[in-house]
């Protein structure tokens, strides 16, 4: 019986010995499944801070373009004001100009009337000048006899100073 004994225990110290071999060998498994997660959860938690840095940054970045944004919506509404106040001074200078273009028909008619003005009283000078100097042509002509005759005169006279 002690026979037996012995060899039940053999067999149960052998059989516990694969069961220890079994759980070390899963133990083995379980530790390096164990430092495998942690390692993963090592890179997820850098993975982590790297992911609430980048959504820090990009708020800082989602500011700073609606700080854009709105400075560029400004921008616009000046521009648009500008556009308006540059129309309105186009359409004021269009009507200046309009108005300037009908002073400056005005202007030229008037030029025309003075310029066909002046040609009219330079023919009609020009002819007065002519009948002028044919007038004078005539009077110097008749001071030319007249003095002829004066001369013809005052010669009859020294004559007839003479006879007497």
């Amino acid at each position: 019986m002690e026979d037996k004994a012995f060899e039940l225990l053999e067999k149960m110290y052998g059989e516990l010995i694969s069961f220890k071999t079994d759980v070390n060998k899963r133990f083995n498994g379980v530790e390096k499944e164990i430092k495998e997660l942690k390692e993963t959860q090592r890179l997820t938690q850098s993975d982590v801070k790297e992911l609430k840095e980048t959504q820090r940054l990009t708020q800082s970045d989602v500011k700073e373009l609606k700080e854009t944004q709105r400075l560029t919506q400004s921008d616009v509404k000046e521009l648009k004001e500008n556009q308006k106040l540059i129309q309105t001074q186009f359409k004021e200078h269009g009507a200046i100009l309009g108005s300037l273009k009908i002073a400056a028909e005005f202007n030229k008619a008037d030029m025309d009337n003075v310029t066909h003005e002046v040609v009219k009283l330079s023919g009609e000078m020009k002819a007065e000048f002519k009948e002028t100097n044919g007038k004078i042509d005539a009077l110097s002509n008749d001071l030319t006899v007249v003095e002829a005759i004066t001369g013809k005169n005052m010669t009859d006279i020294a004559h007839l100073k003479l006879i007497k």
